[in-house]
């Protein structure tokens, strides 16, 4: 009794620490909002308003914010950060969709920011390892593509000589020695008929199990910057921390 209250108790306080932490988020992200309209051409808020949604995992509000931020900010160091943010950003958003156009555009992002983060610090290692999960992660999504459109192709040829096969058949002649009220009807001839193509399997399933280990495999520690705002910007709430959620 005494270990089924214990553990009644807990569910519920983190259920109420959850409800929490989800209020002081929306508090904050309202407040962010607010004080980005107000102050558009001041990265900092866009910056850490897309913090706010990238914990909400609410990553193409991220996306949009983050790159708010890049447009307005023009310091290579925190734009090393921001270009960091928007490779994990990208690459969270290929992780949300099914469909494998989006998922390719997706990667191809993530390749592209992990590049600028390089290319501004040769040194970042977390970036630099994003960079091959990524690479390797859109490797073998176009290979299955690849693969899956060759099968799918096979299969359209394979019906479509069957159906011609089908079609130049000569019907069988009927036994001369027997009176056709004696016949009996003969079951169809299935041979070679064209069998249904089979549905290909959705690109994500085919290679769920085979990624997983890449997509669990990525350091994806958000950068956060310390609040460095101009004087009309103090009543700005203080930056929220930060998930390290890969």
């Amino acid at each position: 009794m005494k270990i089924k209250c214990l553990l009644l108790f807990t569910c519920y306080s983190f259920t109420n620490f959850l409800r929490g932490e989800a209020s002081t988020l929306a508090i904050a992200k309202a407040s962010h909002q607010k004080y980005c309209e107000q102050h558009p051409d001041v990265w900092q808020g866009h910056y850490n308003l897309a913090n706010i949604h990238y914990k909400e995992e609410a990553f193409g509000e991220a996306q949009i914010s983050y790159e708010q931020a890049l447009e307005k900010c023009t310091r290579p160091q925190e734009q090393e950060n921001i270009f960091y943010n928007l490779g994990n950003t990208y690459y969270r958003q290929f992780q949300q969709t099914q469909d494998a156009k989006q998922q390719i555009a997706s990667l191809e992002k993530s390749i592209k920011f992990f590049e600028s983060t390089l290319a501004l610090n040769a040194e970042a290692e977390d970036a630099r390892h994003n960079l091959e999960i990524a690479k390797k992660a859109l490797e073998k999504l176009k290979k299955d593509q690849e693969q899956q459109n060759q099968e799918q192709a096979q299969d359209n040829s394979n019906n479509t000589s069957n159906d011609s096969n089908a079609n130049n058949e000569s019907p069988s002649q009927e036994p001369e020695n027997k009176a056709p009220e004696k016949q009996q009807q003969q079951p169809p001839n299935r041979t070679n008929e064209s069998a249904p193509p089979q549905a290909p399997m959705p690109q994500q399933e085919k290679s769920q199990q085979e990624m997983e280990t890449l997509l669990n495999s990525t350091k994806g520690d958000e950068k956060v910057l310390p609040m460095n705002f101009s004087n009309d910007s103090q009543n700005l709430p203080e930056d929220p921390k930060v998930l390290h959620d890969w």
